[in-house]
């Protein structure tokens, strides 16, 4: 289980919203990257399960808040990320 759940906190909520949403930004998904997944390797060594459920819910909830806090913090998207956006997703409707 330790060997999904790094990879899970760190790079699904990243690929998620950055794929889906406008106001997504780098800053965001690196905050939640690294301390999504430091917060979940954390957990795992200390034994931490809120509610019972695994550390991955506290991973998952960290990278979560930190990537809209970083999304806030980091400011609007760059040009080429706004691009990149349009373009995706005038592919996906094709």
């Amino acid at each position: 289980m330790f060997a999904f759940g790094g990879p899970e906190t760190a790079f699904f909520l990243g690929a998620r919203l950055g794929l889906f949403t406008r106001w997504a930004n780098r800053t965001g998904a690196l905050a939640a990257m690294a301390g999504g997944t430091v917060i979940y390797c954390g957990a795992m060594a200390l034994g931490i399960k809120p509610l019972g459920l695994h550390p991955i819910s506290v991973g998952i909830t960290a990278s979560l808040l930190l990537f809209l806090a970083g999304s806030y913090l980091g400011g609007a998207a760059s040009a080429l990320d706004r691009v990149l956006w349009v373009e995706y997703n005038r592919i996906e409707k094709e």
